[in-house]
């Protein structure tokens, strides 16, 4: 479900949209440890989205703004400073796959089926995960790194797998991975053709943000991808901070 939309391109994933970043505009994730911080005129921006005063003291965890994603012992010390009162969930509890067969009605004007329709199947098996580990209803607040790898024909079936690879308070990071074969073709090697990364909100029914389950990886795969996920979150914030700083610079000329 649309939200918010941001935006950039990884192993798993590529193409971006706005600067927003939902975590800072939802004001969530406060409170979860990590060691670098962005100054700005009223405080700073933690490394997960929230913000805090300048009086206020903030330490922990294991990434900085290089670009190296916390350790796997940094990440266990962040899920107990994360006080849940909800169950941990692996990964695996929220993975799903949902599959198309792409026909005449989803083609562009090369014949090529529309990025769109590949864009769409990726949003609802995101959403379908998102839903998932949350529980409940979760909205699309941003699309980052939508990388189109390979041309999708008329016949193709599309299969599209979804999981939750980052949990904060309120909001999750979800990377799908689409892939291909040939209708008619039995045993012939699925094709790799586009990767993607989402950030969702899970929302209650007056549609304010609301509590997700901490994420609990379990294999050095899933490992991987919260430390690749963490990278991710901090470059979106360190980015939206550059422009924002940027931006009141240019008004105080």
């Amino acid at each position: 479900m649309p939200g918010v939309t941001g935006g950039e391109a990884g192993r798993d994933g590529g193409a971006g949209g706005e600067i927003a970043d939902p975590e800072v505009v939802a004001g969530v994730d406060v409170g979860r440890g990590r060691t670098w911080v962005c100054s700005t005129s009223a405080g700073g921006v933690d490394g997960t989205g929230g913000f805090f005063p300048k009086s206020q003291s903030y330490s922990g965890g294991s990434e900085g703004l290089s670009g190296m994603g916390p350790t796997l012992q940094g990440r266990s010390a962040a899920l107990g400073r994360y006080r849940s009162t909800m169950n941990p969930l692996s990964p695996a509890y929220g993975r799903v796959a949902l599959t198309l067969l792409a026909g005449p009605t989803h083609v562009n004007l090369l014949g090529n089926v529309h990025g769109g329709e590949v864009m769409r199947l990726v949003d609802s098996t995101a959403g379908a995960a998102a839903g998932r580990h949350s529980g409940g209803p979760a909205v699309t607040a941003a699309m980052d790194e939508m990388a189109f790898l390979a041309a999708v024909k008329v016949g193709d079936i599309l299969r599209a797998t979804a999981q939750v690879n980052w949990a904060g308070r309120t909001s999750m990071e979800v990377g799908v991975r689409v892939e291909t074969e040939p209708w008619n073709q039995a045993g012939t090697a699925p094709v790799h053709v586009a990767s993607a990364y989402l950030v969702f909100v899970a929302v209650d029914p007056d549609g304010s943000p609301r509590e997700v389950p901490p994420l609990l990886p379990e294999t050095p795969d899933e490992i991987r991808r919260v430390r690749e996920a963490e990278i991710r979150r901090a470059h979106r914030l360190a980015r939206k901070q550059e422009i924002l700083v940027d931006r009141q610079g240019h008004q105080n000329r």
